[in-house]
């Protein structure tokens, strides 16, 4: 479910979303806290849930969106950077993938290149985990 702004991916525009619920409103307070983001800059909330077996494929979240937030609920689980494919004659044998465990009540920030050039993905999850993702919208300056 999200919040605040919705999107779908390979769509061009994000549309306008139900407001964040008031249960979200102290987590997204002491989140930008953490980070030093105003809570008002982190304008789109994501709830999911994630049953046994379901993995998040590789991607990077659309352009319109700055920093990323994440909390991790329930199972712990991986989370896997890549650089996104190259030419042929640029790759090497074998891409670098870096992973980090994201174990229950994990928070962290995606932002500079782990945002805007990497991709990342997690693995199958061996049980229910749910994510709560918080994103600022893309500045100019940006």
């Amino acid at each position: 479910m999200s919040f605040g702004c919705d999107y779908e991916f390979g769509a061009a525009n994000i549309v306008k979303a139900p407001d964040l619920p008031q249960f979200l409103l102290p987590l997204r307070t002491k989140a930008g806290s953490l980070f030093k983001i105003s809570p008002a800059e982190l304008v789109q909330a994501t709830v999911i849930e994630y049953t046994p077996g379901a993995p998040i494929g590789w991607h990077r979240d659309i352009p319109q969106f700055g920093v990323v937030i994440g909390i991790s609920l329930g199972a712990p689980c991986q989370l896997k950077f890549r650089q996104p494919r190259r030419p042929r004659s640029q790759q090497r044998e074998r891409d670098a993938v870096v992973s980090m465990d994201l174990q229950p009540r994990s928070i962290y920030l995606l932002s500079g290149p782990a945002r805007e050039s990497w991709q990342h993905s997690i693995p199958a999850v061996k049980e229910l985990r749910y994510a709560i993702m918080m994103r600022t919208l893309r500045t100019k300056r940006a």
